[in-house]
């Protein structure tokens, strides 16, 4: 064999290969539609985007709905009990914590909706992304309230509740971190850690306004003759 043909030979060999790994390549990420439409991710590929879309819907739902009910109990407790009794806080969050989960879960079912029909994804994903977050919504934004329900050992006052508080928000905050670890398949100290650095500057910024503006009202108010 002339050295010109072996070369020839050779390359044709390369470029088999090449095609064949390719092809391979290919077939892992996408796979072609049955009716000629477009690819269709792979089993694996579609696990991994559910997991993605799993996580971001746990996350957004339990952060949104803590932030909800915390922002509110603790802007509250910054005014006192004076300003509003922790029965009728107690109504007005639950009141808010349900129809506002109730609102995200509509929304993430619209927006799932819309993704579905760009990612060919199953129909029913739709409705369990929209019924997890509100479940998600409702079980961590109902941590903050546990605080203010009726029971015999907890404190009269809403003010002498706030350390109880402070230890239901940064469980909620640590449990909510460790599952977005969990579903991410990051670091669990980092997860919990960044999460409730978050959560706790939002509840800080939420008593900070809550002070500032009772102050205000307070010292507008008439005094009395």
């Amino acid at each position: 064999m002339h050295a010109r043909d072996f070369h020839k030979a050779a390359g044709a060999d390369v470029t088999r290969q090449a095609s064949s790994g390719t092809v391979s390549m290919a077939e892992d990420v996408q796979v072609e539609c049955a009716d000629g439409g477009s690819p269709a991710m792979s089993p694996r590929t579609r696990m991994q985007e559910r997991r993605r879309a799993l996580s971001r819907t746990v996350v957004f739902g339990g952060v949104d709905g803590l932030s909800t009910t915390a922002t509110l109990v603790w802007g509250a407790a910054a005014v006192g009990e004076t300003a509003i009794a922790a029965d009728v806080l107690l109504v007005i969050g639950i009141a808010n914590l349900v129809a506002k989960a109730c609102s995200m879960a509509v929304g993430d079912y619209f927006g799932s909706q819309a993704e579905r029909k760009i990612t060919n994804a199953p129909v029913d994903q739709a409705y369990s992304s929209g019924l997890l977050m509100f479940a998600s919504f409702v079980f961590f934004g109902g941590f903050p309230l546990i605080c203010l329900a009726p029971l015999p050992f907890l404190p009269t006052s809403l003010a002498d509740r706030r350390s109880l508080l402070g230890v239901l928000t940064v469980a909620s905050l640590v449990l909510l971190g460790l599952i977005k670890a969990r579903l991410t398949a990051t670091s669990h100290v980092r997860s919990a850690a960044i999460m409730v650095a978050a959560g706790l500057f939002v509840v800080w910024v939420s008593y900070i306004v809550g002070q500032g503006v009772h102050h205000v009202l307070g010292a507008a108010e008439p005094s009395a003759v």
